[in-house]
């Protein structure tokens, strides 16, 4: 048995699939299936690992590309959306694919397997914002993650970290920058 969990806030909305084990089986796997439709000329931004930013001039054009999270749309038609997942504890990142020739996006994670207890997926989260700047305000992320839980965080200390990049918005424009920082 599953259901889907929903949450609404003024910038986004989330969901997740949570399943129930029966009782008399030991595991149970769920196939997500999921999609998205956006505006037939959504532009798609996509995380591409330590290569530069995945950038789709158009979904419509897209030929069943794989997406990684962050993921940003835009659109003269829909507001600035961001695709990303909050609450991930004991699955695997979320995973997403266009559909050739149409404005669908299908989330193509690995199925989700439940053992005796109930198992939820991460959730799925869709930020709206004006901009796409505006997006990187929103405190919904943090609002659907589990509490810390870590108790005692007095080892944690500043130092150097480096990472793949960050990523600047100009002018409707979302540009990967190397980046290393001290602390």
């Amino acid at each position: 048995m599953s259901h889907l969990e929903v949450r609404v806030f003024n910038d986004a909305v989330a969901l997740r699939h949570v399943l129930q084990a029966k009782a008399q089986s030991t595991t149970k796997t769920f196939k997500e299936v999921t999609e998205f439709t956006l505006a037939h000329d959504a532009k798609v931004w996509s995380n591409n690992g330590m290569k530069p930013t995945k950038q789709t001039a158009s979904l419509l054009r897209s030929s069943n590309e794989n997406l990684a999270i962050p993921i940003a749309f835009t659109s003269s038609q829909m507001p600035a959306i961001a695709f990303q997942e909050a609450g991930r504890v004991d699955t695997g990142m979320i995973k997403l694919k266009t559909v050739s020739d149409s404005a669908k996006v299908v989330v193509a994670s690995a199925p989700l397997v439940a053992s005796d207890t109930s198992s939820a997926t991460s959730w799925r989260v869709l930020q709206l914002g004006k901009t796409v700047g505006s997006l990187l305000t929103s405190q919904v992320l943090i609002s659907l993650s589990p509490p810390n839980q870590i108790e005692d965080t007095s080892w944690i200390k500043t130092g150097k970290s480096f990472g793949t990049g960050v990523y600047v918005v100009s002018n409707m424009k979302i540009t990967h920058m190397p980046w290393i920082m001290n602390h």
